[in-house]
């Protein structure tokens, strides 16, 4: 149950993030996406323990998107392009924060790919070891 509902929380902070802009709305946008960083990682890890308790030879699972999921954490990065965009007002600063904002989206994208597969992949296994005992 806490898989789904930071899943349902992540979708709704991604909403918020992509659709209302930082010009505008630039305390909400910021808020929510650190939220959803952090909501994000939460759901990944918990979506890999489902993952060990189906199939107990997915040891390894968490390994294999360590890489993408180390990629999310480009937060530091996007900081310091905003400081250098509103504070210090750099030439295109905010290029370069847009630039990463839109990878992270891409990075998320290409983990709920994953996850996507894990979950129908899970459900084969689930399947076919019913399937087995009838």
């Amino acid at each position: 149950k806490s898989t789904f509902w930071f899943g349902f929380a992540r979708m709704w902070l991604a909403g918020f993030w992509i659709y209302c802009p930082s010009g505008e709305w630039n305390n909400f946008h910021d808020l929510s996406m650190i939220v959803y960083l952090i909501f994000t990682v939460i759901y990944h890890q918990l979506l890999i323990a489902a993952k060990r308790s189906i199939d107990k030879r997915a040891a390894n699972s968490g390994k294999s998107r360590l890489l993408l999921r180390l990629l999310l954490l480009d937060s530091p990065i996007l900081v310091f392009c905003f400081i250098l965009h509103k504070v210090y007002r750099v030439p295109g600063a905010y290029s370069w924060y847009a630039f990463f904002e839109w990878f992270l989206v891409g990075i998320d994208a290409l983990l709920d790919y994953y996850a996507f597969d894990d979950l129908l992949q899970g459900t084969a296994l689930e399947l076919t070891g019913t399937s087995k005992q009838h």
